[in-house]
């Protein structure tokens, strides 16, 4: 972990949020996140800028070229690398700077404040004498992008903890089915219950009737997050979905589940296996950056390779916002890595972001065939509470 040069600590409001995660994580997990609070705020300041950089596809840092493209074309420059990131490189928000960009004295004061803060990440060794991005600073990125969306997550709690007490409760997960007794009606199996009554020729469902689902131990459920990282996920798209996977590992490791993570484009960029680790997990999304197309077969088959054999459930959860470009047929591809995957005990989910009409339609066949769920999300700051209502689903067997 990287300490900053200030004592100043973090906002009393990330201190409650941090205390809070360390309530509910291993030891190995409580000593990561206490390493979080020694962090200032300067050197948070400086993961959000090196988090910005990665959204943009940016792993190397350049003085001399990120001005060029502001005084050459500013429009082309923001589109490039961004409004945040040229915000937490400067110091000037985009309006500042479009207002100021041709006076000659905001030209040098802005050269000078972009090579400061270069070097500024160098002495701090967030970025290497290469002047790439370093282990350190990929991390830092992380750790800023967590406790922003733990800020986010203690902001829907009320909401939240409600549909979290309907799906995730301690008796755990859907196991079989039983006779009725003194169990609670809320486990109550009503297809089985109306099928029994049938069978008995009864004209309504009576107490004897009743089947409930009995539950084993809560707690044995994978998760992977395969992320789409083609060219067009690029900037808040990206942003935001790193911040839906970071709550949805927050969570499910909370509840003692294991997330795992596939980060692909036309191939797979990154693997990791469900894990209970939240540093490893943390470290991998803060490397995640834009790449070029899209490859949802290849994305499937991988994932069935990667679920533990004594996982109770095994759920994929696809975020993407175009569906395959990849093969000669990517949509029979797709289709028959789905079918594989179900073979093999394997659910798939698919959080659709502004799916065209034939994007919607594919996603729905893969779905269907993978028994999951399909979510066409047009608002993207919900997209974390879209993927956390999926994992509800996940662990109550879909």
């Amino acid at each position: 972990m990287i300490i900053g040069d200030s004592e100043s600590e973090i906002t009393k409001k990330e201190e409650k949020n941090l205390e809070k995660t360390r309530g509910n994580l291993s030891e190995s997990e409580n000593s990561f996140l206490r390493s979080l609070a020694e962090k200032d705020e300067k050197t948070i300041e400086k993961g959000h800028l090196l988090e910005s950089a990665t959204n943009y596809g940016i792993s190397s840092f350049n003085a001399d070229k990120f001005f060029d493209a502001l005084v050459k074309n500013y429009t082309l420059a923001m589109q490039i690398y961004g409004n945040s990131f040229y915000r937490y490189l400067t110091g000037y928000d985009e309006n500042e700077i479009e207002k100021n960009i041709r006076l000659p004295e905001f030209k040098r004061e802005l050269k000078k404040k972009i090579a400061q803060k270069i070097e500024s990440l160098k002495w701090d060794k967030l970025i290497d004498k290469e002047e790439n991005i370093s282990e350190e600073g990929f991390e830092l990125g992380g750790i800023s992008l967590l406790m922003e969306e733990l800020d986010n997550l203690a902001s829907k709690s009320m909401s939240w903890g409600q549909k979290r007490q309907k799906y995730a409760n301690p008796a755990g997960i859907k196991e079989y089915v039983k006779s009725f007794r003194k169990e609670r009606y809320r486990d109550i199996a009503m297809r089985s219950s109306i099928k029994k009554a049938v069978k008995r020729g009864h004209a309504t469902v009576s107490k004897e009737d009743l089947m409930v689902h009995s539950r084993e131990e809560y707690g044995e459920c994978d998760i992977i997050y395969a992320l789409d990282t083609s060219g067009s996920m690029k900037g808040e798209k990206i942003r935001l979905c790193k911040k839906a996977g970071l709550a949805l590992c927050y969570t499910a490791l909370e509840d003692k589940n294991k997330v795992g993570l596939l980060i692909f484009s036309k191939d797979i960029k990154e693997k990791i296996i469900p894990t209970d680790d939240f540093s490893t997990l943390i470290k991998s999304f803060s490397k995640i950056m834009p790449k070029q197309e899209t490859n949802i077969a290849l994305t499937i088959k991988e994932s069935v390779s990667l679920f533990s054999p004594e996982a109770k459930i095994k759920h994929l959860v696809i975020i993407t916002d175009a569906m395959p470009t990849i093969g000669k047929d990517p949509e029979k591809m797709t289709i028959e890595a789905s079918a594989f995957a179900r073979d093999n005990d394997v659910t798939i989910s698919l959080v659709g972001i502004e799916l065209t009409k034939e994007g919607k339609k594919l996603a729905e066949k893969l779905v269907e065939i993978g028994q999951g769920r399909l979510y066409a999300v047009k608002n993207l700051e919900n997209l974390d509470s879209v993927v956390l209502e999926d994992y509800l689903h996940a662990i109550e067997g879909i």
